[in-house]
């Protein structure tokens, strides 16, 4: 029988698995971070994101517009999109007192660091620190992360935070959980579908305990709803009311259930006359703020429907991990509170029409990645096996590293018409 400080690769040497475990996460985030550094943003949202903070820190705040995009609505496009990610990503380098792409890169690979060591953790509690180091090598080689780790993507942060407001749950720290829920809500608006999951299991754990739950819910819901209320404040000020979190627009807009509705335009319209010094009182940012990479493509939209996207997105481990889950039945009650989180969160976003593109399900990757450690883990029993798991990791790590870099490149062909204009960050 193995101690829980034996080797996960070799019976009869004592390592100490979690020390090996966090350094191996460095140093995966180190590669990540490095790699990233090569090329800088130029895809789809990520360009949109940078650039949310790079004039949130040339305004000093949050930024209201930016007048270097087309758009129907003078004085430029405005940024209705959630505001955590660029907004600290702007205090950043404000410490260091200017603009910084590796200061951006490495922002963004923290998360991927933060996402893997708090799966480790999730699973460490519920099945033990073996399972936890499996959960963890599953997440950290998915394709989708390592991906999305490299590009400037909410989504990624968004994986991160969910995956500690569930953590936070499990050890009972309510309030750490709530401010996380709150953070959450303003890296990606989609962290909210956990709501129902989390009332509900915050309700199984205080059973009976009716004065427990009523202050757990409160340590929960308060700084979440706080959040939530001071970004609405700031929307109604500036923006109409689709533009608000979840407004009646909003929802109506992407249910397919209303069929008749049409959607207004997706432009947020000012409405300086509600404002103190309003829009019109702004002035358009300097031109240095204006400097920007050229935006060549979207990432690769996908379809969960479609079985080849699937497994570029999720990634061989995480695909026939939870297949044997269920082939062999692997199931127990203590995976309660994954499917909890994942259910709810994949109802909603198929209820929202955030379905069928498969990184809006980025949140609940961390937890198939447990289930499908579990699954997985029966078939680790020798050391070939565990070898080949490795090498095929390292080989789904490296892979979708390098596609998303050639994405990210600006082809050659591009940058050689002169009838493009190619701004340097």
């Amino acid at each position: 029988m193995k101690m829980p400080g034996q080797s996960f690769f070799l019976k009869g040497h004592s390592l100490d698995l979690p020390r090996i475990f966090f350094a191996g996460v460095f140093l995966l985030s180190l590669c990540l971070f490095f790699w990233g550094l090569r090329v800088p943003p130029s895809l789809g949202d990520e360009i949109h994101h940078y650039r949310f903070a790079k004039n949130c820190f040339f305004a000093g705040g949050r930024a209201l517009y930016d007048s270097i995009y087309a758009s129907s609505s003078s004085p430029g496009f405005f940024y209705d999109t959630e505001v955590a990610w660029p907004f600290f990503l702007s205090l950043i380098w404000r410490l260091l007192g200017r603009v910084s792409f590796p200061a951006a890169q490495l922002y963004q690979t923290f998360y991927y660091f933060l996402l893997v060591t708090g799966t480790y953790r999730v699973s460490r509690i519920l099945y033990g620190v073996r399972e936890g180091i499996l959960s963890a090598l599953v997440v950290a080689t998915a394709p989708m992360i390592v991906s999305f780790s490299i590009l400037f993507y909410l989504d990624m942060p968004a994986a991160a935070v969910s995956v500690w407001i569930f953590c936070f749950l499990l050890e009972r720290r309510y309030l750490g959980a709530g401010i996380l829920l709150g953070t959450g809500y303003l890296v990606k608006k989609s962290l909210s579908f956990f709501i129902p999951a989390i009332f509900l299991w915050i309700l199984i754990q205080n059973w009976k305990q009716w004065g427990h739950w009523i202050l757990s819910n409160l340590k929960v819901f308060i700084p979440a709803g706080l959040a939530e209320f001071t970004d609405d404040v700031w929307r109604r000020r500036h923006f109409v009311s689709q533009s608000v979190s979840f407004s009646k627009e909003w929802v109506l807009q992407r249910m397919s259930a209303f069929k008749k509705f049409e959607a207004s335009p997706s432009v947020s319209l000012p409405v300086s006359e509600k404002m103190s010094g309003g829009i019109t009182a702004l002035k358009p940012l300097p031109v240095h703020a204006m400097k920007t990479p050229a935006i060549i493509s979207d990432f690769s939209n996908s379809s969960i429907f479609n079985p080849l996207d699937a497994a570029k997105y999720f990634g061989l481990f995480i695909l026939i991990g939870l297949a044997i889950y269920f082939l062999t039945r692997r199931w127990e009650k203590k995976d309660g509170p994954l499917w909890m989180f994942i259910l709810f969160f994949a109802a909603s976003a198929g209820a929202l029409h955030l379905f069928p593109d498969i990184r809006y399900l980025i949140p609940v990757v961390p937890f198939l990645s447990i289930l499908a450690a579990r699954g997985l883990w029966r078939f680790l029993g020798t050391s070939p096996a565990k070898l080949i798991v490795g090498v095929l990791c390292a080989l789904q790590f490296a892979a979708p590293a390098v596609y998303t870099l050639q994405q990210r490149s600006i082809p050659e062909e591009i940058q050689a018409d002169r009838s493009v204009v190619i701004r340097s960050i």
